[in-house]
């Protein structure tokens, strides 16, 4: 059985002190949460627990979270990015 997440309350959390930040999990939550398989969308919601400082080093490939499953969505998040440019 599949998790019900409060998807406005998500949508709120994505919303971050570092703009740059926000510009990515904004767009990602948009346009991926809903096709993501359980276990990414509790990584998701836990990595939207972590520290903006942290999302940042993160998200702009100046460090990697430790923890696995944090890498493996922010790898996701990378890879939605990828596929959403155009050429």
């Amino acid at each position: 059985m599949s998790t019900q997440y409060n998807l406005n309350q998500l949508r709120w959390q994505c919303r971050r002190g570092i703009k740059e930040v926000e510009m990515i999990l904004g767009p990602f939550f948009e346009r991926s949460f809903e096709q993501l398989d359980d276990g990414l969308k509790r990584d998701f919601v836990a990595l939207l627990q972590c520290y903006d400082a942290e999302l940042f080093e993160w998200l702009t490939i100046r460090n990697y979270p430790e923890s696995e499953p944090l890498y493996d969505i922010i790898q996701k998040i990378f890879l939605s990015m990828e596929s959403n440019t155009t050429p």
